[in-house]
């Protein structure tokens, strides 16, 4: 029997700067008083390292990459229309060739049309 787990193994680095401007009574009346409050924030969170290399989460949406941010969105490398049935190919690894093992199908078809009647073709790439 196979024993799973989660760990933190990886490292992350965060890095920012945060402003917060003050003022009161800018106006000050017996029956109206205005405060105001500016707060803003610069983050950047990076993947610094990981023990087994990158990792996609999220249903396939993010990229988990060494000097990555750790916000970085993923798009499946496009490879084409399966001619039976219309639907877009992608590749799941794109490091690894474009075997049927390593492609997964889309509902959508591959043809999307404008007003104009007129097929447009989009290519994604990682």
């Amino acid at each position: 029997m196979e024993t799973k787990y989660q760990a933190n193994r990886g490292e992350i680095s965060n890095r920012g700067i945060e402003v917060e401007l003050h003022a009161s009574d800018i106006l000050h009346s017996r029956k109206f008083r205005w405060d105001a409050d500016l707060s803003l924030t610069k983050i950047r969170s990076r993947v610094e390292a990981l023990p087994n290399g990158d990792i996609i989460s999220g249903a396939g949406n993010y990229l988990y990459r060494p000097g990555y941010d750790i916000y970085t969105f993923y798009i499946r490398q496009f490879h084409g229309c399966e001619k039976e049935t219309g639907l877009a190919r992608f590749v799941i690894d794109p490091s690894k060739p474009a075997t049927a093992d390593n492609l997964t199908y889309r509902v959508f078809g591959c043809s999307v049309r404008s007003r104009l009647s007129q097929p447009i073709r989009r290519s994604m790439v990682v």
